[in-house]
């Protein structure tokens, strides 16, 4: 039997991008609900949307739909830190 996760591929897409320069963003808070299984085998397309920006972290709306039907949705907000103190260059 082949190994279902073998079949699984990931992309991204984005309506825009936010770019905050010299600073980078790092995970904070997560919290998705699901709504519904999917099948295995299915196509699944994930988005995320921003909802609001400070100077200290950038909230996002996120969904997950399996064709037509949402499956997931909730919010995703990273946090703002000089990417310097991370190894970045500016």
């Amino acid at each position: 039997m082949q190994d279902p996760l073998a079949q699984i591929t990931v992309g991204m897409t984005g309506e825009a991008k936010t770019i905050v320069t010299p600073d980078v963003t790092v995970g904070g808070h997560v919290d998705v609900r699901l709504l519904s299984a999917t099948s295995l085998g299915r196509r699944v397309a994930a988005t995320s949307r921003e909802i609001e920006k400070t100077c200290s972290s950038v909230l996002f709306a996120v969904a997950a739909h399996d064709g037509e039907r949402l499956i997931g949705a909730g919010k995703h907000r990273r946090g703002v830190v000089d990417g310097r103190g991370f190894g970045g260059t500016t």
